[in-house]
């Protein structure tokens, strides 16, 4: 709902508040924003976008599993 214009302004200022608080929130708002890009298709002029796009979800991912103690991995 944040990224997409569906809240008021002060629903807004409180998501806000609470993802500057919260770096592993702002690290996962992030990431879904870089998906949400991806899959409306939105270009960028640097070629290797969508390839640092992968690594990070993948390094992210990777780094969950660890801290979550499942080294098994998705699905």
């Amino acid at each position: 709902m944040l990224l997409d214009d569906e809240m008021t302004q002060s629903e807004f200022d409180a998501a806000l508040a609470v993802v500057k608080a919260d770096p592993a929130m702002m690290t996962a708002l992030a990431a879904s924003q870089f998906v949400n890009d991806a899959l409306q298709g939105h270009l960028c002029l640097d070629n290797n976008f969508t390839a640092r796009i992968m690594q990070y979800i993948a390094v992210s991912e990777a780094e969950r599993l660890a801290q979550s103690g499942d080294e098994s991995g998705p699905g």
